[in-house]
């Protein structure tokens, strides 16, 4: 009797770690380069994953938002879950050194009081970000250049504002902003 419970107990226990390194991989992604973060969030959207969307926040921010605001944190990977991705997407990134060299106003980064101002809206960050990320589609669209009509392709962001990324041992995440200091 004893050797076939002890033959089910360790067919049990294979059986739940390896479901459990499948489900642990399934959640921990590795994102090396931010266009791997935005197909692996293009992909766990499609799936209707949210532990997945969860996975690709920056795990630091993670921690800090369960403790802190646990339903920041649900809103958040709400918003992200309600992309409407078409397949066709593009995908831009650019540095917030880069954006600050060129002169742009669109996005300002002040390592000193880590607040980052996108588009006018400052908000402090816990985690800093060093990109940023939007997804785009590309569309024809009549535009008035020199007084005539012309139809171009123009690019649509497919989210209100860029997505900050950064990395993290060796992964690419979105990052929060997470309030005040």
């Amino acid at each position: 009797m004893f050797n076939s419970m002890g033959r089910f107990f360790l067919g049990f226990s294979v059986f739940v770690v390896i479901f459990s390194v499948g489900i642990k991989a399934g959640f921990a992604q590795p994102n090396p380069t931010p266009d791997a973060l935005a197909k692996t969030m293009v992909s766990s959207i499609a799936a209707k994953n949210q532990q997945s969307v969860q996975a690709l926040i920056h795990p630091q921010v993670v921690s800090y938002l369960r403790v802190t605001d646990p339903t920041m944190l649900n809103n958040i990977t709400a918003s992200l879950m309600a992309l409407k991705i078409p397949p066709d997407y593009k995908i831009g990134v650019v540095s917030l050194d880069d954006l600050e060299k060129s002169g742009s106003e669109m996005a300002k980064y002040d390592k000193a009081t880590q607040v980052l101002t996108l588009m006018g809206a400052p908000a402090y960050y816990k985690i800093p970000p060093s990109h940023l990320m939007a997804l785009v589609v590309e569309k024809q669209k009549t535009v008035e250049v020199d007084g005539k009509k012309e139809n171009k392709i123009v690019k649509v962001p497919l989210t209100p504002t860029p997505l900050p990324i950064g990395q993290y041992k060796g992964n690419w995440y979105i990052v929060i902003a997470v309030g005040k200091k």
